[in-house]
């Protein structure tokens, strides 16, 4: 290899670690961005709510259960004004020993104060649902 070739291999090899650099530097700025949503989300005051509703629920423990495990993954969004109100709605999975399921969550804050709309848990295993919000 003469002298040339030899440069412009290495201005190829070193343009392509630049571009490899930038994308796995990329991937990873999204990967953050992710991870603090998800984080954000889960330390939400609705999202606190139902997995408390869901934890002291008797139906719930009967058909799961005990512990009830919610899953890592909430998918959602929260959003809060200003005038203290605000709408949430979230959806996460949860297990126990003796079936899994999801939850689907709504909430509504009203002067600075969230109130559950809307907590209804699906079982797997059993084929039921509920709605923890609505009067037994």
């Amino acid at each position: 290899m003469d002298e040339s070739s030899a440069r412009v291999w290495s201005a190829l090899v070193r343009s392509v670690r630049w571009k490899i650099l930038r994308y796995v530097s990329l991937f990873g700025v999204l990967v953050l961005i992710c991870l603090v949503i998800h984080e954000v989300l889960k330390a939400s005051r609705p999202y606190e709510m139902a997995v408390e509703t869901l934890r002291t629920d008797r139906r719930i423990e009967a058909v799961f259960g005990h512990p009830i495990r919610v899953g890592w993954l909430v998918q959602g969004s929260v959003t809060t004004h200003k005038a203290g109100g605000g709408e949430a709605s979230l959806r996460f999975s949860l297990s126990g020993p003796k079936d899994r399921g999801s939850a689907q969550v709504s909430a509504r804050r009203t002067e600075s104060i969230w109130r559950l709309t809307e907590l209804t848990v699906q079982a797997t295993e059993a084929k039921q649902s509920w709605d923890l919000v609505a009067q037994p």
